[in-house]
């Protein structure tokens, strides 16, 4: 196998606006997507019940949107630097690309995975795309963070408009190695059924939260600045889990309704 880039899919379970899959595809190395999943480094913050049930529709959606390309979503379970250190391992990778993320134990995790990098000779670069701006975008007059909103937003609107959203990159060679089956995780407790509303109301995935955005924009967008505040209505964009998950970006949000 040529040496690969691994492309890690965190929370940013879509192929659109993706920097980090971008910059890969755009070496022309063969690109693995991984996706890892990690009870124990986040702790008490490991993912619950309701949202294990929609990562396995939107890791599902994920797949079949790469296997359209002819690609494979990798899934493995574990320790991420342990994960990386075999995947590293087994397939020479020339790099793993990857988002940012924020909450409150990644950074030791990247450091983690940089350095299982750096012992293999391998890169290891990480890519904005989580945010609107970074955390260090909009900061005051003095260079440190605003503690209110109101001022923070109004810095932000003051500020140099997001890029634009990157589409989808061409993906021309795919590296596969072993993958765990999703079904054998067990994301979707059956016994008790529970999760009935959930599929009634929701549908996890890219193309899904597309069509929502679609849908605010076109039913709920105009009133939303009123809408909001009245919980009688259905008025607010129901996009939060999609933008949770990944599954669409700030900036394509962003660029739509502007």
């Amino acid at each position: 196998m040529a040496a690969p880039i691994i492309v890690w899919f965190r929370n940013e379970l879509r192929l659109a606006d993706h920097p980090a899959l971008s910059a890969a595809a755009e070496t022309g190395t063969a690109i693995l997507p991984l996706y890892i999943l990690d009870d124990a480094t986040p702790g008490r913050f490991r993912v619950g019940g309701a949202s294990r049930w929609w990562l396995h529709d939107s890791l599902a959606a994920l797949g079949k949107d790469l296997a359209k390309r002819g690609g494979r979503l990798c899934l493995r379970q574990g320790n991420v630097p342990d994960v990386m250190t075999t995947l590293l391992a087994e397939t020479g990778a020339s790099g793993i690309y990857a988002t940012c993320m924020y909450e409150p134990w990644e950074p030791v995790l990247e450091k983690a995975v940089a350095k299982a990098c750096q012992a293999r000779g391998a890169d290891f670069r990480l890519f904005g795309g989580r945010l609107l701006y970074g955390p260090d975008a909009i900061l005051t007059d003095e260079g440190n963070p605003y503690r209110v909103f109101t001022p923070f937003w109004k810095a932000c609107l003051a500020a140099d408009p997001p890029r634009a959203p990157i589409a989808v990159p061409k993906l021309k060679t795919f590296a596969e190695v072993e993958s765990d089956g999703l079904d054998a995780w067990k994301l979707q407790h059956t016994r008790p059924e529970w999760a009935g509303g959930l599929r009634e109301t929701w549908c996890p995935g890219e193309a899904a939260a597309l069509a929502r955005l679609g849908a605010f924009i076109d039913n709920g967008l105009a009133n939303y600045a009123d809408g909001r505040n009245r919980l009688d209505l259905n008025e607010t964009s129901r996009l939060s889990p999609y933008l949770h998950f990944g599954e669409i970006s700030p900036t394509q949000v962003w660029s739509a309704v502007t």
